[in-house]
Formats: structure tokens, sequence, C-alpha cells
């Protein structure tokens, strides 16, 4: 008969060599990382000087967006957009809201040199105030997420400005153009193109506003 305390010994032995194993096998992994997506402001090839007299201060306000499009995972529309998924391998760099609000922050500096633009974090007082609504930002497939998706950008841009914070300028710009393939690279690429041609037209028009 084996005595009580050699037994537990074995037992003991045993887990000392399963416990390390057990450990290496945990950290192992054959899903690869997710990839990586960010937008970015393209440089303004027509800068446009406003008609100002003193320093003055716009804030572009951090953007409404449609219920699951705000954090990191990129989402898509199926069945004609009528059912909402994400991509299981791909993530925005950093939240799309915080994305999409430094792109029309960078390109209101490009297109307006001679205005101060920044956000409301930074305390400034603005004298105008530029408010988002991102209505839509994703591929819509037309039935799984297979084939070629449609992209579509949609975007309100609302421009108060004063002390009472008066009405100045309400655009609703949008874009829809079938994407090339199904491809993460060239549907981010899309979007972003979509995106730089709707900030573009919109600071544009809201220009004769801001004096």
């Amino acid at each position: 008969m084996i005595p009580k305390k050699l037994k537990i010994l074995s037992s003991l032995l045993v887990l000392a060599g399963v416990l390390p194993l057990t450990g290496c096998a945990a950290l192992q992994s054959d899903i690869p990382p997710p990839s990586i997506y960010r937008i970015e402001a393209k440089p303004q090839q027509n800068p446009i000087m406003l008609d100002l007299s003193d320093t003055t201060i716009m804030v572009v306000t951090e953007p409404d967006m449609p219920a699951g499009l705000s954090g990191k995972d990129m989402i898509l529309h199926y069945d004609n957009g009528r059912r909402q998924d994400r991509y299981a391998a791909a993530l925005w760099a950093d939240d799309l809201s915080d994305l999409i609000q430094q792109f029309v922050t960078n390109q209101a500096r490009a297109t307006f040199p001679n205005l101060v633009v920044d956000n409301p974090r930074s305390g400034l007082a603005s004298r105008y105030k530029l408010n988002i609504d991102v209505l839509d930002f994703q591929p819509v497939y037309a039935e799984q997420a297979s084939g070629i998706p449609t992209l579509v950008t949609r975007i309100r841009f609302t421009l108060t400005g004063g002390e009472d914070r008066v009405l100045l300028s309400d655009i609703v710009l949008e874009r829809e153009t079938k994407a090339s393939e199904n491809n993460l690279s060239v549907i981010t690429a899309g979007l972003e193109s979509q995106l730089q041609d709707i900030v573009t037209e919109g600071l544009e028009r809201m220009a004769p506003t801001i004096k």
C-alpha cells in the first residue's frame, strides 16, 4: 500500500509537469490580429481666405452617429441595409466618431487658413460652432456580406454663430457609389474618398456665412 504522503507528492509532481504546458497552450492562437484602418483628410488644393477682421474661432463638435457606428468596430449593412453586422477581423484606429471629428477639423483648418479651428474641449470662446450629424457611413450589401457592396456616406452639417448660436447654414450631403471589389482596403479608401468630397463641399458652401 502506497503511503498517503507519497500519493500527495506524486500528484503534485504530475501537476507541476502539466501546468506549464497548459499555460503555453493558452498563449497560442491561430486567430490573426485584426487589421487596423484609419481615415485622414487630404491636403486642401484651394484654400479659402475668409474676410475676417480679427481672430475668429470655430469649434467642431463630436459627431452624432447612428447606433453601432461610433466605436472602433467596422460596421456593415446587408439585406439591402435592413440588417447590421461588423467585420470580424477589422477595426478603426480609434472610435469612428473621433476619427470623423478630427477629419473635419483638419479639413476646416486647411480650407480656412485664417480661421482658428478646434474642438469644444479646447475651452476656446468660439464665434462659430459646427455640428456634424453622420447619417450613413458604411458599405451596404444586397444580401449577405458577399458580392460587391455599395458605399453610402450621408452627413448633415449645421453651422451656428454668435452668442445666441443663430443658425447660419444647414446642409445635408450624400455620396453613394459601388465599390470596385469586396476588399476592406478598397472599401475604407472608398468611404474616405466620399467623406473627403462631402466635407470639402460642405465647407465651401458654408464659407460665405463665416465673416
